[in-house]
């Protein structure tokens, strides 16, 4: 690939192929469904799981083809989602952008269907300010034009919560991409769980939430935690195959 290095390049589908796993197993699975992209290096388009798979089955480059902006696949066996434009478009509007998510994860996916507000409230919600909804329809994103409309919800934000669906995210590398994915999940599932409590209860200022994510979001924090996701999936991997 052109400006990257062989090995570079295989340590980066490497990584595509991990962030599936890992974000299967933070509560992201939902049998076939779900995907995550990286833009290709040589300007093609982004490497992306191929279908009728789960995401906890991707385990090499095997697992994965490239496909171009107009949803040609160029490289890689098997076949493409059908929801390929929202990585396309949104690649296409995000030059900042190197990775996309969308997964139907289950609190995500009741946080789309509400008028709410996304509050900091836990650890992970601190790494937000309040995030898009796109509304327009609970159907597929399977068209350029949903495909657009949907970038254009999402801005400059770190993720869209698609209506009655799931939620697109987003990262300038795959690791941001995976831990926006994991720690959004996780502020809408404690949001969730705190209305479902009844209490009274009230969170932190924006600006006090912005110098606790200063504190969190960072480069070497998230290398921190992609090392630890990293070597819980080696541990469940081998536990898998002893079993077997």
């Amino acid at each position: 690939m052109p400006g990257m290095a062989k090995t570079d390049f295989a340590t980066q589908l490497d990584e595509l192929c991990a962030s599936h796993r890992i974000l299967a197993a933070e509560g992201h699975e939902d049998r076939t469904s779900g995907h995550v992209s990286w833009r290709d290096p040589g300007g093609h388009g982004f490497w992306m799981k191929r279908s009728y798979i789960g995401m906890d089955e991707v385990y090499g480059p095997e697992d994965l083809l490239l496909v171009d902006f107009d949803g040609n696949v160029l490289e890689g066996t098997g076949n493409r989602h059908h929801e390929w434009p929202i990585h396309a478009e949104i690649l296409r509007a995000r030059p900042d952008v190197h990775a996309v998510g969308h997964t139907h994860a289950f609190y995500s996916q009741i946080f789309a269907a509400t008028d709410e507000p996304l509050h900091p409230i836990g650890k992970e919600g601190a790494w937000f300010d309040d995030q898009p909804k796109f509304q327009e329809t609970c159907s597929l994103i399977r068209t350029p034009e949903l495909g657009v409309s949907l970038a254009r919800s999402l801005g400059s934000a770190d993720a869209v919560f698609l209506m009655s669906h799931g939620v697109a995210f987003t990262g300038k590398n795959i690791r941001e991409c995976t831990m926006v994915g994991i720690y959004l999940e996780a502020a809408v599932k404690a949001q969730c769980t705190l209305a479902m409590t009844g209490f009274r209860y009230k969170w932190p200022s924006a600006e006090d939430a912005r110098a606790k994510r200063a504190q969190t979001r960072t480069a070497s924090g998230i290398d921190n935690y992609w090392n630890y996701c990293i070597r819980r999936d080696a541990t469940m991997r081998m536990a898998s195959a002893r079993r077997d």
